[in-house]
């Protein structure tokens, strides 16, 4: 009496069994998903490419914000780019960014005058189009620049003209 019992509990197994090999086999394969999008948060998160870029180029915008900053305000600013920022809390994140000092007073670039932060963007300007010059394929010979002495006063014009003068001597066209 009980073989029909048996008969449909022996399909109940090999239908489990099958189901089981159909979930192994997709287990395996979200496996393989799941370390994908590992390597590809590792990439691109914090420590990945954009950091190593950032990184990589860091260093090559200060040395040239500085030396236009330099030159423009006669060594009173001085900026630095980061690529890292400490939150309220203390902790750090990343957050591409630029801190600037006067030597006349301001800690930060919202306490700068109208003529220092104009001497700032310049300078920031000038190390991002040097930035990009240099990655590019093929040389830049021009820098356009637009108003660029509005808000400086007669010491910061004459600042600019000179740095001007030497982006003519490098680049050919300014």
């Amino acid at each position: 009496p009980h073989l029909s019992m048996i008969d449909r509990v022996k399909q109940d197994i090999e239908s489990h069994v099958k189901e089981n090999e159909i979930l192994e086999e997709s287990k395996v394969e979200a496996v393989k998903q799941v370390e994908i999008f590992t390597n590809v948060s590792l990439v691109y998160g914090l420590s990945g490419v954009r950091a190593h870029i950032l990184e990589t180029v860091t260093p090559q915008l200060n040395a040239k914000t500085m030396e236009y900053l330099s030159h423009l305000s006669d060594g009173n600013l001085s900026a630095e780019w980061n690529t890292l920022a400490e939150t309220t809390k203390g902790e750090l994140r990343e957050n591409f960014h630029i801190g600037v000092v006067s030597k006349t007073g301001g800690e930060s670039y919202r306490q700068l005058s109208g003529g220092e932060k104009r001497k700032v963007r310049l300078a920031t300007n000038m190390a991002l189009q040097d930035l990009v010059a240099s990655r590019a394929s093929k040389a830049i010979d021009l820098y356009i620049g637009d108003e660029i002495d509005h808000a400086l006063d007669e010491s910061g014009l004459e600042r600019l003209m000179g740095v001007l003068e030497e982006r003519a001597k490098v680049k050919g066209t300014v």
